[in-house]
């Protein structure tokens, strides 16, 4: 029986004798079960943000309602919709948008068992920082 004693990839025999491993860290599935901490902690980032869609999606709905309204009311859209503080809760709404979706077919690719080393979680990860940016700019100065 092997025991695990930290991650300095070191592993004491039930000899008591202690050896250096390289790969088996990652084989013993101690590497794995960290990984699947990190996600469950990037899943429930990931829920909160669908949560906060949902509320914004509300809103919006809202603010575009009052233009249904009639010409009328079209005075109240206006001034909501120069309000900095509105275009601010806007902007983020729309940065939370795309990293829903960029970190959703990030999910799902893992679904698959796609991109599950270290590296490719972080370079996912990037990747997926830079085009919720690229695009969260891209939809509002362009």
């Amino acid at each position: 029986i092997e025991i695990l004693v930290n991650v300095l990839d070191i592993k004491m025999s039930a000899s008591g004798k202690m050896r250096e491993v390289s790969s088996s860290f990652f084989a013993d599935g101690m590497f794995l079960s960290g990984l699947r901490n990190n996600t469950a902690i990037f899943s429930i980032l990931h829920r909160f943000t669908g949560i906060g869609l949902s509320f914004g999606s509300i809103l919006i709905v809202l603010w575009i309602g009052i233009v249904a309204l009639g010409p009328s009311y079209f005075s109240i859209y206006e001034k909501i919709s120069y309000n900095l503080f509105f275009k601010f809760i806007l902007f983020i709404w729309t940065l939370v948008i795309f990293y829903h979706l960029f970190n959703g077919v990030r999910y799902l690719y893992w679904s698959f068992g796609l991109g599950m080393s270290l590296k490719s979680v972080y370079v996912s990860g990037y990747i997926v920082l830079f085009l919720t940016i690229i695009f969260t700019f891209g939809a509002w100065f362009f």
